[in-house]
Parts: structure tokens; sequence; C-alpha cells
């Protein structure tokens, strides 16, 4: 959670699509690819784990990672 520039509606639309340009300058104009988070969602995907994105422009951005609980000797995969 941060409390930066946040992120338009019209980005977080699109923030997890591959072929969309998504990348722009930050609170402190550092430069972003908007590759980042895709990479995030794959990864999570990966292991049955999500990402949600909450938002608001100039008040910050919210990222809640949804991670599968590990249980030992349990076979999760299908």
């Amino acid at each position: 959670e941060d409390n930066g520039i946040g992120i338009p509606e019209d980005l977080l639309q699109k923030i997890f699509k591959i072929d969309a340009n998504t990348g722009r300058a930050g609170t402190q104009g550092e430069k972003s690819t908007g590759f980042g988070l895709l990479l995030v969602k794959q990864l999570l995907n990966l292991i049955n784990g999500d990402i949600m994105i909450e938002s608001s422009l100039d008040q910050g951005t919210r990222m809640i990672l949804n991670l599968p609980l590990y249980r030992p000797g349990v076979n999760t995969s299908n």
C-alpha cells in the first residue's frame, strides 16, 4: 500500500494485459514499463494465487495478494 499518485481507472482495466501500454512516470518521476505487475500476476497464477488492486487518484494504491495455503504432505496439484 502506498500514498502515491494512484492508478487511473482506464489503466486499471488493462494493467494485466500484455499488449497494453500501462507504463508511466511515478510519484518522483521514476520510469515504469508497466511490466512488473504483469509478471507478478503470471507468477501468482502459477501457484494458484491472485492479485487485486484498489486505487484512487492522488491518494495511492493497495495491492492485495492472495496466496494458497501450504500444507505439508497434501497434494494440491490437479
